[in-house]
C-alpha cells in the first residue's frame, strides 16, 4: 500500500510541476464559449479496490459554455490491473463519462473541479480464485475530482488531473491521476 501512495504522489508531483512550468511561460488556460477541447491522456489508476494498474489511457472532448463552466466526455482504459476485495484478481477496465467543471479565475494556472457520471466495465480473471460467477460486469460509476491546466502555446495547453471512480460489483473504486496535452479552439 505505501507503493501506491508513493505513485499517486509521484504522479501528482510530476503532473503539478509540468503544469506550474508551462503555465509560467503563457498562462491561464479556461474554457471558450462554444469551442471544443481535445484532451488525449496517460496516467495511473490506483488505490481502493484497484492495485497494481501499471497504465490508464485516454481522451477526454470538452465544451465550453463560459469562462468558467464546462462539460466534457471521457473515455479510458486500464488494460492491466489487479482487484483486492476477498481475494486478489486480474482485471481489465474500460470507462465512460460525462463531467461538469467548474474552472476558477487564475493568472498563470487554472485549477477546477470536476464530477460526473457514466459506465464502467470490468472483465476481470476468476480462475483459480474459487470465487463463482460472472467474470464480467458493466455498472454505472460516478466520479469527483479536480485538476489544473495551462497554456503552451495559442493553439495547445498542459492538463492534470485527479478523480475518485466509485463502481458497483466488479467495476472497482480507484483514484485515477493524468496528465495529458490540451488541444484548444476545436470548432468556429
Amino acid at each position: 500500500m505505501r507503493t501506491l501512495h508513493a505513485y499517486l504522489l509521484a504522479a501528482t508531483l510530476v503532473c503539478a510541476g509540468a503544469a506550474t512550468a508551462a503555465a509560467q511561460t503563457v498562462g491561464p488556460l479556461t474554457p471558450e464559449p462554444d469551442r471544443f477541447t481535445l484532451t488525449p491522456f496517460v496516467g495511473i489508476g490506483a488505490g481502493a479496490d484497484l492495485e497494481g494498474a501499471p497504465v490508464a489511457l485516454g481522451v477526454a472532448v470538452g465544451y465550453g459554455f463560459t469562462s468558467r463552466w464546462s462539460v466534457e466526455g471521457d473515455l479510458y482504459v486500464i488494460p492491466d490491473g489487479t482487484q483486492r476485495q476477498l481475494v486478489a484478481f486480474d482485471t481489465s477496465l474500460v470507462a465512460l463519462s460525462a463531467n461538469v467543471l467548474y474552472h476558477f479565475p487564475a493568472e498563470r494556472v487554472t485549477p477546477y473541479v470536476a464530477a460526473g457520471l457514466g459506465l464502467g466495465r470490468a472483465d476481470t480473471d476468476l480462475e483459480g480464485t474459487g470465487l463463482v460467477g460472472d467474470d464480467t460486469s458493466t455498472k454505472f460509476a460516478w466520479n469527483w475530482g479536480g485538476g489544473a491546466q495551462s497554456t503552451l502555446t495559442d493553439r495547445f495547453g498542459i492538463r492534470a488531473d485527479v478523480r475518485y471512480f466509485t463502481g458497483d460489483g466488479l467495476v472497482p473504486d480507484h483514484w485515477r491521476v493524468y496528465g495529458g496535452i490540451v488541444v484548444n479552439r476545436i470548432g468556429r
